[in-house]
């Protein structure tokens, strides 16, 4: 579990019999640095990547690296924000400059920093989320 801080939502009563609950998601990732503990705003992270066993983080023009599973850090970001995109990245869609396509199958997104990466997983909802003409 990582050890930043989380969204403090409230779950308004008879939600969960609604079968609305909400959770807790990640505001903050920690991104150790020698000594020192570096906290990460989410907002301010393009996309994770998998690097063996360890995690990319790009943010802010940098990348470093957590010891993490991506399918333990994706379980703790809000999908509305987040998405897995591939086996391999998790791609935060506020950071998604354009999307090109040339078939169903093959799909690349931009992000703002000039960072290309492919979409194999989840085209449906990507495009559902963010529509594009």
């Amino acid at each position: 579990m990582l050890d930043g801080e989380k969204n403090q939502d409230q779950q308004k009563p008879g939600a969960a019999e609604a079968g609305s609950s909400r959770q807790n998601h990640l505001t903050r990732v920690p991104i150790k640095l020698g000594k020192k503990t570096q906290y990460v705003p989410v907002h301010k992270i393009e996309s994770f990547n998998s690097s063996g066993n360890y995690v990319e983080v790009s943010h802010q023009g940098r990348s470093d690296l957590i010891r993490l599973g991506l399918g333990v850090l994706e379980a703790q970001l809000s999908p509305r924000k987040f998405l897995r995109i591939s086996r391999t990245a998790i791609v935060n869609l506020d950071h998604v400059r354009e999307l090109h396509t040339s078939g169903k199958r093959n799909m690349v997104l931009h992000l703002e920093s000039g960072k290309v990466l492919k979409l194999t997983r989840n085209a449906d909802r990507f495009e559902a989320t963010i529509p594009y003409s």
